[in-house]
């Protein structure tokens, strides 16, 4: 690795401009005209090389429209200790020695340039119509990547990018799952075969952190883990309403403003509809309800759009006369 942020491949030079993802074991990159993902492959000697599996894969998922369309995929090259530094992965000091035993590679592919940013950076100030119009879009994207036979494996903020006017691309394809049990579905941490329902449950999780800035769910999962462990884990995604921290403010009163708002009851019945998708989901192994989903995002927007409009109707027909 040279010390300038220039990125030589076949179809010409190009500018590493700044990361828009980072991770234990990728970091994505902006350039002027394309996306540029590095992977490297530790602790993975005997297996596809990461950055592969999400070409092949992420390759499939573009032709539905909802994941960016890859260009290259480079040959790998032994990674050096400076390497980690350059790239950033998202790694501890004895992370990466432990890596640099195994002899590891690093590969790149270049991917079609989104204008967005991932979910784990953008969230903190996502309002009430942003939120459906991404679950919206989110759940259209599952549906028709699942039509094609792919499941994503490792859905999670990092993965989901949304652009300005909140459309969805999913990055990562058939990226290794990390250990982390807080992201993971309850049929996940039970070790049964991952499927359909359990991509459906991973974004229904994002959607509950999301709404609550990312930052303060995802302690609080963590939180849950910490201090009562896996069955406490199981307990909060399987039989309550996860959308709704215990003991903070509502999440919907503080995006919609005010608790009295109809819209408050409205956004609320939609978590306890997608918790009780959750339910069903356990109970049927391959029942994966992705109509009923994005229809109830839509009729979401609809109510909230139609309580607004009537607000501000009735608010201009109580306005003084001026004379």
């Amino acid at each position: 690795m040279t010390d300038s942020n220039v990125q030589e491949f076949p179809l010409g030079a190009l500018n590493l401009d700044f990361a828009i993802s980072t991770s234990y074991r990728s970091v994505i990159f902006r350039s002027s005209e394309t996306v540029i993902k590095y992977s490297h492959n530790c602790g993975m000697r005997d297996e596809v090389h990461p950055i592969l599996t999400n070409a092949w894969e992420g390759a499939l998922a573009s032709r539905s429209g909802f994941a960016p369309i890859v260009y290259y995929v480079s040959t790998p090259r032994r990674m050096v200790r400076e390497d980690f530094d350059f790239f950033g992965f998202d790694m501890r000091d004895e992370d990466i020695a432990e890596c640099l035993l195994g002899n590891p590679s690093v590969r790149y592919l270049v991917m079609e340039l989104f204008d967005g940013m991932t979910l784990a950076n953008s969230c903190a100030n996502i309002g009430i119509t942003e939120f459906l119009m991404i679950g919206r879009n989110l759940f259209e994207a599952l549906k028709s990547i699942h039509e094609s036979g792919i499941m994503h494996g490792d859905l999670k903020e990092e993965h989901v990018m949304i652009d300005k006017s909140f459309n969805v691309r999913l990055i990562d394809f058939g990226t290794k799952p990390s250990d982390d049990l807080t992201v993971k579905s309850p049929w996940e941490i039970k070790r049964e075969p991952y499927g359909f329902r359990d991509d459906v449950f991973r974004a229904i999780r994002i959607m509950a952190s999301i709404l609550n800035q990312c930052s303060a769910y995802i302690k609080h999962e963590k939180r849950i883990l910490d201090n009562i462990g896996v069955a406490g884990l199981m307990e909060w995604k399987l039989e309550s309403n996860f959308f709704f921290i215990p003991d903070t403010p509502d999440p919907f009163v503080r995006v919609i403003g005010s608790p009295s708002r109809p819209s408050v009851r409205i956004a609320t019945r939609l978590t306890q509809f997608l918790v009780s998708q959750v339910s069903s989901m356990d109970e049927q192994l391959r029942y994966v309800p992705y109509a009923e989903i994005v229809f109830s995002f839509t009729q979401t927007e609809k109510h909230i759009e139609d309580e607004s409009f009537l607000r501000v109707r009735l608010t201009r027909s109580f306005k003084r006369p001026h004379f």
